[in-house]
């Protein structure tokens, strides 16, 4: 057997017919199609990193709403759910939503006034470039390590349920996130998660 057709059999719940597969390979096109078609309009760095300022209240929302519902929380929350019950939940009304309203209330007018790009920014107007320094590489390590985690979540899902390798969907996924973010700045991300949205609350009803 070759290697490529090695990649697709592994055990897995659902086998894709032609219509899927052709479905799966619109929609990697169409992420990168966005990013190209967004690159015209990351001319400045605030464009880049804050969509130009031109971002509304419910593309923001439905961004933040996307992040939270992907391969990582699909498999997190229903083997903690499985595990610990209804416990599971209770950092979010206890921890998660408490900080949310603060951040969201208190925290964002203080980012929007001082027009800085991100938390360690601001850290440095309040407090110095020591502080901005080091939220900013705790921020990174962070954030790699996250992105670890749930690209190898992802992973794991599309072997179980579509029986792909697992590097082999790092790979893929990895490489088309890095050039359609890398081409449309914040943008691109927003865009897709507002999408990734609609077609998650669908198939939650």
């Amino acid at each position: 057997m070759n290697v490529p057709l090695a990649l697709f059999v592994t055990p897995h719940l659902v086998h894709l017919s032609t219509v899927d597969a052709v479905i799966i390979v619109f929609y990697f096109v169409l992420v990168l199609a966005i990013g190209f078609y967004l690159k015209r309009r990351a001319n400045t760095s605030e464009d880049y990193f804050l969509a130009g300022r031109e971002m509304t209240a419910w593309i923001a929302g439905l961004s933040f709403l996307s992040a939270n519902l992907g391969a990582l929380e699909l498999m997190g929350w229903a083997g903690a759910a499985y595990q610990y019950g209804i416990l599971a939940a209770h950092w979010y009304w206890i921890g998660a939503i408490p900080a949310m309203l603060f951040l969201g209330l208190v925290m964002m007018p203080f980012y929007y006034i001082s027009r800085t790009h991100s938390v360690p920014g601001y850290l440095k107007l309040r407090y110095g470039e020591s502080s901005r320094a080091l939220s900013a590489i705790s921020f990174a390590f962070m954030t790699v390590l996250m992105s670890g985690i749930n690209m190898y979540s992802m992973a794991l899902v599309m072997k179980v349920v579509l029986g792909w390798d697992i590097n082999f969907s790092i790979l893929v996924s990895s490489i088309t996130v890095a050039i359609y973010v890398g081409l449309g700045g914040l943008r691109s991300p927003s865009s897709m998660k507002c999408c990734n949205s609609f077609l998650s609350g669908r198939e939650l009803c």
